[in-house]
Protein backbone atom coordinates (compact mmCIF):
# COMPACT_ATOMS: atom_id res chain seq x y z
CA UNK A 1 0.00 0.00 0.00
CA UNK A 2 1.24 3.60 -0.69
CA UNK A 3 1.27 6.06 1.54
CA UNK A 4 -0.93 9.30 0.90
CA UNK A 5 0.60 12.59 2.21
CA UNK A 6 -1.67 15.42 3.47
CA UNK A 7 -1.32 18.99 3.20
CA UNK A 8 -2.62 21.22 5.48
CA UNK A 9 -3.25 24.51 3.53
CA UNK A 10 -3.78 28.10 5.71
CA UNK A 11 -6.68 29.73 5.33
CA UNK A 12 -6.02 33.57 4.02
CA UNK A 13 -7.97 36.03 5.98
CA UNK A 14 -9.19 38.91 4.13
CA UNK A 15 -8.46 42.34 4.95
CA UNK A 16 -10.50 44.78 5.20
CA UNK A 17 -10.05 48.77 5.10
CA UNK A 18 -11.30 50.69 7.15
CA UNK A 19 -11.93 54.49 7.31
CA UNK A 20 -12.92 56.56 10.10
CA UNK A 21 -16.53 55.90 10.91
CA UNK A 22 -15.78 51.48 10.98
CA UNK A 23 -15.63 49.18 8.17
CA UNK A 24 -16.48 50.00 4.68
CA UNK A 25 -19.44 48.39 3.91
CA UNK A 26 -21.07 47.18 6.76
CA UNK A 27 -23.78 50.18 6.76
CA UNK A 28 -24.82 49.88 3.43
CA UNK A 29 -24.95 46.20 3.41
CA UNK A 30 -27.03 46.23 6.15
CA UNK A 31 -29.61 49.36 5.24
CA UNK A 32 -29.66 47.12 1.70
CA UNK A 33 -31.06 43.85 3.80
CA UNK A 34 -33.51 46.46 5.96
CA UNK A 35 -34.58 47.74 2.50
CA UNK A 36 -34.80 43.98 1.12
CA UNK A 37 -37.03 42.98 3.60
CA UNK A 38 -39.20 45.75 4.15
CA UNK A 39 -39.63 45.46 -0.22
CA UNK A 40 -40.48 41.24 0.59
CA UNK A 41 -43.24 42.47 3.47
CA UNK A 42 -44.95 44.77 1.15
CA UNK A 43 -44.78 42.32 -1.60
CA UNK A 44 -46.38 39.39 0.21
CA UNK A 45 -48.92 42.38 1.38
CA UNK A 46 -49.74 43.66 -1.66
CA UNK A 47 -50.34 39.54 -2.46
CA UNK A 48 -52.37 38.75 0.53
CA UNK A 49 -54.53 42.10 -0.76
CA UNK A 50 -54.65 41.28 -3.86
CA UNK A 51 -55.72 37.04 -3.30
CA UNK A 52 -58.50 38.54 -0.70
CA UNK A 53 -59.90 40.91 -2.98
CA UNK A 54 -60.41 37.95 -5.76
CA UNK A 55 -61.56 35.94 -3.01
CA UNK A 56 -64.39 38.15 -1.93
CA UNK A 57 -65.24 38.56 -6.06
CA UNK A 58 -65.81 34.84 -6.19
CA UNK A 59 -67.63 34.45 -3.52
CA UNK A 60 -70.33 37.38 -4.42
CA UNK A 61 -70.63 35.56 -8.21
CA UNK A 62 -70.86 31.91 -6.74
CA UNK A 63 -74.70 32.44 -5.33
CA UNK A 64 -75.60 32.71 -9.87
CA UNK A 65 -74.49 29.08 -10.20
CA UNK A 66 -76.61 27.71 -6.92
CA UNK A 67 -76.30 27.05 -3.64
CA UNK A 68 -73.29 25.98 -1.97
CA UNK A 69 -74.47 23.76 0.76
CA UNK A 70 -77.23 21.66 -1.66
CA UNK A 71 -74.52 21.16 -4.53
CA UNK A 72 -73.13 17.96 -3.62
CA UNK A 73 -77.15 16.27 -3.61
CA UNK A 74 -78.22 18.46 -6.60
CA UNK A 75 -75.07 17.45 -8.72
CA UNK A 76 -74.56 21.03 -9.58
CA UNK A 77 -71.09 20.17 -11.59
CA UNK A 78 -70.81 23.78 -12.86
CA UNK A 79 -70.92 25.22 -9.22
CA UNK A 80 -68.17 22.81 -8.48
CA UNK A 81 -66.16 23.66 -11.51
CA UNK A 82 -66.47 27.45 -10.51
CA UNK A 83 -65.47 26.88 -7.22
CA UNK A 84 -62.55 25.00 -7.76
CA UNK A 85 -61.51 27.44 -10.20
CA UNK A 86 -61.75 30.42 -7.68
CA UNK A 87 -59.99 27.97 -5.02
CA UNK A 88 -56.95 27.34 -7.07
CA UNK A 89 -56.55 30.77 -7.86
CA UNK A 90 -56.99 32.24 -3.66
CA UNK A 91 -54.47 29.11 -3.03
CA UNK A 92 -51.89 30.21 -5.55
CA UNK A 93 -52.00 33.69 -4.36
CA UNK A 94 -51.60 32.58 -0.55
CA UNK A 95 -48.80 30.25 -1.36
CA UNK A 96 -46.80 33.25 -3.10
CA UNK A 97 -47.45 35.60 -0.77
CA UNK A 98 -45.65 33.29 1.50
CA UNK A 99 -43.13 32.18 -1.37
CA UNK A 100 -42.25 35.98 -1.68
CA UNK A 101 -40.93 35.97 1.64
CA UNK A 102 -38.61 33.82 1.52
CA UNK A 103 -35.04 34.37 -0.21
CA UNK A 104 -32.69 32.26 -2.33
CA UNK A 105 -29.48 30.43 -0.77
CA UNK A 106 -26.11 29.80 -2.68
CA UNK A 107 -22.66 29.14 -1.88
CA UNK A 108 -19.83 32.26 -1.84
CA UNK A 109 -16.52 31.18 -1.11
CA UNK A 110 -16.32 29.49 2.05
CA UNK A 111 -20.21 30.48 3.67
CA UNK A 112 -23.52 30.72 2.25
CA UNK A 113 -25.33 33.65 1.28
CA UNK A 114 -29.24 34.71 0.75
CA UNK A 115 -29.75 36.82 -1.86
CA UNK A 116 -33.56 37.94 -2.74
CA UNK A 117 -34.25 36.86 -6.17
CA UNK A 118 -38.02 38.81 -6.37
CA UNK A 119 -40.06 35.92 -6.09
CA UNK A 120 -43.31 36.32 -6.65
CA UNK A 121 -43.20 38.24 -9.85
CA UNK A 122 -44.81 35.21 -12.51
CA UNK A 123 -48.17 35.35 -9.70
CA UNK A 124 -48.54 38.87 -9.90
CA UNK A 125 -48.13 38.68 -14.09
CA UNK A 126 -50.52 35.28 -13.94
CA UNK A 127 -53.28 37.26 -12.11
CA UNK A 128 -53.09 40.54 -14.19
CA UNK A 129 -53.25 38.36 -17.69
CA UNK A 130 -55.85 35.93 -16.77
CA UNK A 131 -58.22 39.28 -15.71
CA UNK A 132 -57.41 40.83 -18.78
CA UNK A 133 -57.75 37.90 -20.86
CA UNK A 134 -61.17 37.44 -19.04
CA UNK A 135 -62.83 39.88 -21.35
CA UNK A 136 -63.17 37.08 -23.95
CA UNK A 137 -66.39 35.18 -22.35
CA UNK A 138 -68.10 36.54 -24.89
CA UNK A 139 -66.37 34.37 -27.20
CA UNK A 140 -67.74 31.25 -25.40
CA UNK A 141 -70.41 29.36 -27.26
CA UNK A 142 -73.98 28.82 -25.11
CA UNK A 143 -74.22 25.68 -23.50
CA UNK A 144 -74.68 23.75 -20.49
CA UNK A 145 -74.26 23.95 -17.27
CA UNK A 146 -70.37 24.06 -17.44
CA UNK A 147 -69.82 26.61 -20.25
CA UNK A 148 -71.92 29.03 -18.00
CA UNK A 149 -69.82 28.15 -14.90
CA UNK A 150 -66.60 29.23 -17.19
CA UNK A 151 -68.45 32.04 -18.87
CA UNK A 152 -69.50 32.99 -14.65
CA UNK A 153 -65.95 32.27 -13.65
CA UNK A 154 -64.66 34.76 -16.37
CA UNK A 155 -67.03 37.66 -15.65
CA UNK A 156 -65.96 37.52 -11.81
CA UNK A 157 -62.50 37.69 -13.16
CA UNK A 158 -63.64 40.64 -15.76
CA UNK A 159 -65.27 42.71 -13.18
CA UNK A 160 -62.50 42.30 -10.49
CA UNK A 161 -60.38 43.69 -13.17
CA UNK A 162 -59.85 47.78 -11.97
CA UNK A 163 -59.03 45.95 -8.22
CA UNK A 164 -56.63 43.75 -9.23
CA UNK A 165 -54.94 45.78 -11.76
CA UNK A 166 -53.18 48.45 -9.72
CA UNK A 167 -52.72 45.78 -7.12
CA UNK A 168 -50.90 43.69 -10.18
CA UNK A 169 -48.65 46.28 -11.54
CA UNK A 170 -47.52 47.64 -7.91
CA UNK A 171 -46.85 44.14 -7.34
CA UNK A 172 -44.74 43.50 -10.26
CA UNK A 173 -42.96 46.74 -9.84
CA UNK A 174 -42.09 45.36 -6.15
CA UNK A 175 -40.60 42.29 -7.65
CA UNK A 176 -38.42 43.79 -10.78
CA UNK A 177 -36.80 46.53 -7.81
CA UNK A 178 -35.93 43.49 -5.30
CA UNK A 179 -34.78 41.36 -8.19
CA UNK A 180 -32.36 44.28 -9.16
CA UNK A 181 -31.26 45.11 -5.62
CA UNK A 182 -30.40 41.64 -5.20
CA UNK A 183 -29.55 42.05 -1.39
Amino acid sequence: RAKTKVKKVKKVKKVVAKDGKGITGKVSGAASRGISSVLRFATALVMLLLTMRLAVAFMTGSPLLGSIGTMFAEKNWGLMLYLAGAACLVLLGFVSAFWSLSRRSAASDDRIRSYDTGRGLFAFLFFLIICMAAGLETFLPEGGMLISALQSFLQTLSSAYSKVLPLSVAGIVLCVIRKVLKS
